[in-house]
């Protein structure tokens, strides 16, 4: 009976942070999952720069400020002899574009894994950051990134990217276990606040507010505080 407690609990506590992640892309309430969520906002995007961004059934392209191209293809699963899954199926989408610094968010996604990546709108360049929340600093220098897999993977990722000239420096780097960082707000351009979530036996999901502060102008070091 515990067991299945525990698993109850877990399993609405991984609701709970899709629906949160959904609403923060900006996703219709009625959407429950990320390829759900990102086909739409593929959609929405691809209507709005149909000069930047095109689709054919299986792939995305780009187009490039030099007017150069970009081609993305989508990956149809692997499937053995007895019809198990060898290589799932991938899906590239747009799920961001930031006009102001000439930066996308491309998504890579299947059923059971995703990545996403900075696309350099100049260049073509491809940084990978942490692809559920990435928000612009209010002066457009940074990009704040974060993942929140702790629930089913036990992994959580939090990236500062500093934007100098057409390349991102990673300024930087959380890695996570059994917790998660979520809701990402910058406050100006040196604060960041989040919170880190974490889930407790026979308590569920603890939200814990946190604060990213840019300490040192010269090393351009970041630390984490409680708020």
């Amino acid at each position: 009976m515990r067991l299945l407690a525990t698993a109850l609990l877990l399993l609405a506590c991984f609701h709970s942070d899709a629906y949160s992640t959904l609403e923060y892309r900006g996703c219709p309430a009625r959407m429950t999952n990320s390829l759900e969520c990102s086909a739409y906002l593929d959609a929405q995007l691809l209507k709005k720069f149909p000069e930047l961004f095109s689709r054919t059934e299986r792939s995305l392209t780009i187009r490039l400020a030099n007017q150069n191209t970009v081609i993305f293809s989508d990956r149809e699963a692997e499937l053995n002899a007895a019809g198990a899954v060898l290589k799932p199926a991938t899906r590239i989408t747009i799920d961001q574009y930031f006009p102001e610094v000439g930066y996308a968010v491309v998504l890579r996604q299947g059923s059971e894994f995703g990545e996403g990546y900075l696309f350099n709108m100049k260049t073509g360049q491809q940084t990978l950051i942490a692809e559920h929340e990435v928000v612009l600093s209010p002066d457009k220098k940074r990009f704040a990134s974060a993942k929140s897999d702790y629930i089913i993977y036990d992994t959580g990722l939090l990236l500062i990217h500093a934007i100098a000239g057409d390349s991102l420096i990673e300024e930087f780097r959380l890695d996570t276990r059994h917790e998660g960082p979520m809701d990402l707000r910058w406050l100006n351009n040196e604060q960041l606040t989040f919170s880190m979530d974490s889930i407790k036996p026979d308590v569920g999901q603890i939200q814990t507010p946190k604060l990213l502060r840019y300490q040192d102008q010269s090393a351009g070091k970041w630390v984490i505080a409680d708020r």
